[in-house]
C-alpha cells in the first residue's frame, strides 16, 4: 500500500495567511530597508509577479523616487523611474485619484499612457498593479507589481494588495517617525555636548581672566570659547600697528586664505571698524549686506560683531566674530560677547599696569644700586689725589641716576676735562654724538 503525500504539501498558502504574517513582521520593523524586504518579495511570490517596486515621494512633495525594487536585473531599464509626481504617470495618478490601478491585459497600460515607453525608454509589462500608499491622508508613495502574463485580479487579490499597501504605509510612517526621533535625539545629544564644551571653555576662560596678564593667551581662549558658543563661524583678534589692523590670532576654522589676508593687516576705513571706532563700543550686525564684504573670502558670512579693546581712551585692538547663519544676535548672545569683551579689556589694562610696575621696579632697583655705589664711594678712603680721577669716578655714579640719554654723555671726554675744547669746542665725532643725544636742542660747535 503506497502512502500519499500530505494534503498541505502542495496546497498554496492562502493570501490571508501571507497578509497576517507580513503584518506581524511589519509591526516589529523600524527601518525602511527592512520594510521593503518584508513587503516586496512575499508579495511577488504570493501573486506570481515577476518584479515589483516601491516609489516614495521626496521631501519636496513634488517628485517620486524609486526607493526599492525586486525582480529586475541590475542593467534592466524599467518604466518605473524617478520623476515628477504629476505629468500623466501611473504612480502619480494612483496617488492623485486615491485609487488602486489594475492593468490586467497586454496593452491596457499603454492605452492609458501611450507615451510611457517612449518617455522612459523601457518596455511596459504585460499586466501590473499600482497601489497608492497614504498615511493619515498624506501621500507617501506607491507599491507596484509587474506580471509577465495577463492577470485577472480577483477580489481577494485586490483586497490583499490594498491591505498590504496600507500596512506598508503604516510601517513606513512609523519608521519615519523613529528616524525623526532618532535624529532629534542625536541633535540634542550633540547640542548637550556642545553646551558642555562651551561651559567648560567659559569656566576656563573666566578663571584665566582673573589672573592672566598675557593678552594673547587670553585672547586665544576667548576665540576658542566663541567658537564653542557660536557654531558655524570664525573669529579674529587684531591690534593697531603702523596704520593698519594686523591680525594676531584667529579661530582654527578660519579659511587659510582669509588668515593670510588678515595677518597682512586690514585698512582702517572698513565700515564695521569705522563704526566701532566712532562709538568706542561693540557693534553687532544681524544681517551683513553683500556690499559690506570688504575682505576677500568673507561672502559666506551673514552676521558679525566687533568688540573694541580700549586703553587710556583709545581703541588698541578688537575682537571680531562672524557667522554663516542668519538668525541674528540675540540678547543672550550680546550678553555673552560683552562679558568676554570686558574680561579681555580688563586683562589688557592689567597687562599695561603690570608692564608699568615692572618698569618702575627695574628703575627703582637700578637707582638703589647706584645710590649704594655712591654711598660706598663716600666711605672709601680718598687715596687718589688726582681731582679729574675723583670727578670721573663720582660722575660715573651720578650719571647712573640720570635717564639713558643723559648717561651717554659719560663717554664724552669733555666730561673729564680732556676735550679739545674744554667746554668750548667739541673735537671728536663720539663727543659730538653724545652731546647731541643728551641735549638734542643744543647744536655743539
Amino acid at each position: 500500500m503506497s502512502g500519499s503525500a500530505p494534503e498541505n504539501a502542495t496546497r498554496p498558502v492562502p493570501l490571508a495567511e501571507h497578509l497576517q504574517d507580513m503584518t506581524e513582521r511589519l509591526a516589529a520593523t523600524r527601518t525602511q530597508e527592512a520594510i521593503f524586504q518584508i513587503v516586496l518579495q512575499p508579495a511577488l511570490q504570493s501573486l506570481d509577479a515577476i518584479a515589483g517596486a516601491i516609489l516614495l515621494i521626496d521631501s519636496s512633495g513634488e517628485q517620486l523616487e524609486v526607493a526599492a525594487t525586486r525582480g529586475y536585473s541590475a542593467e534592466a531599464q524599467t518604466i518605473w523611474q524617478d520623476g515628477p509626481l504629476t505629468g500623466n504617470v501611473p504612480a502619480g495618478d494612483a496617488l492623485k485619484q486615491h485609487e488602486a490601478l489594475f492593468f490586467e491585459h497586454q496593452g491596457d497600460l499603454l492605452k492609458a499612457y501611450p507615451e510611457l515607453e517612449e518617455r522612459t525608454g523601457a518596455v511596459a509589462p504585460v499586466a501590473n498593479a499600482v497601489l497608492p500608499m497614504f498615511l493619515d491622508h498624506r501621500p507617501l508613495g506607491t507599491l507596484i507589481l509587474d506580471f509577465q502574463e495577463p492577470h485577472d485580479f480577483t477580489s481577494e487579490e485586490k483586497h490583499f494588495l490594498k491591505t498590504l499597501s496600507a500596512q506598508c504605509a503604516i510601517a513606513l510612517g512609523r519608521a519615519q517617525l523613529m528616524a525623526d526621533l532618532q535624529g532629534q535625539l542625536d541633535q540634542r545629544t550633540r547640542q548637550i555636548q556642545q553646551e558642555s564644551q562651551a561651559h567648560a571653555a567659559f569656566v576656563a576662560f573666566m578663571e584665566a581672566a582673573g589672573t592672566e596678564t598675557d593678552v594673547d593667551v587670553l585672547v586665544g581662549q576667548a576665540l576658542q570659547l566663541l567658537g564653542h558658543y557660536f557654531h558655524n563661524g570664525d573669529g579674529v583678534y587684531c591690534v593697531y600697528e603702523h596704520g593698519r589692523w594686523v591680525g594676531r590670532g584667529w579661530t582654527a576654522t578660519l579659511p587659510p586664505e582669509l588668515a593670510v589676508h588678515i595677518a597682512d593687516g586690514l585698512l582702517t576705513d572698513m565700515p564695521l571698524v569705522r563704526e566701532m571706532l566712532r562709538q568706542q563700543a561693540p557693534v553687532f550686525w544681524d544681517d551683513l549686506p553683500p556690499d559690506q564684504h570688504f575682505i576677500p573670502g568673507t561672502r559666506s558670512y551673514r552676521m558679525i560683531f566687533c568688540y573694541p579693546l580700549i586703553l587710556d581712551g583709545e581703541v588698541k585692538a578688537f575682537v571680531c566674530f562672524a557667522r554663516r547663519s542668519r538668525q541674528g544676535w540675540s540678547a543672550q548672545d550680546r550678553t555673552v560677547v560683552r562679558a568676554i569683551g570686558r574680561s579681555l579689556n580688563l586683562t589688557l589694562e592689567r597687562a599695561e599696569q603690570a608692564a608699568r610696575l615692572q618698569a618702575q621696579r627695574e628703575e627703582a632697583e637700578r637707582r638703589s644700586e647706584v645710590l649704594s655705589a655712591f654711598a660706598e664711594l663716600s666711605r672709601e678712603p680718598v687715596l687718589d689725589t688726582d681731582p679729574y680721577s675723583l670727578i670721573q669716578r663720582t660722575q660715573e655714579v651720578a650719571l647712573g641716576l640720570l635717564p639713558r640719554a643723559f648717561r651717554s654723555i659719560s663717554s664724552c671726554k669733555a666730561a673729564s676735562g680732556r676735550c679739545g675744547r674744554r667746554w668750548g669746542r667739541l673735537t671728536s665725532p663720539n663727543c659730538k654724538s653724545n652731546w647731541k643725544l643728551a641735549w638734542p636742542s643744543e647744536r655743539p660747535a
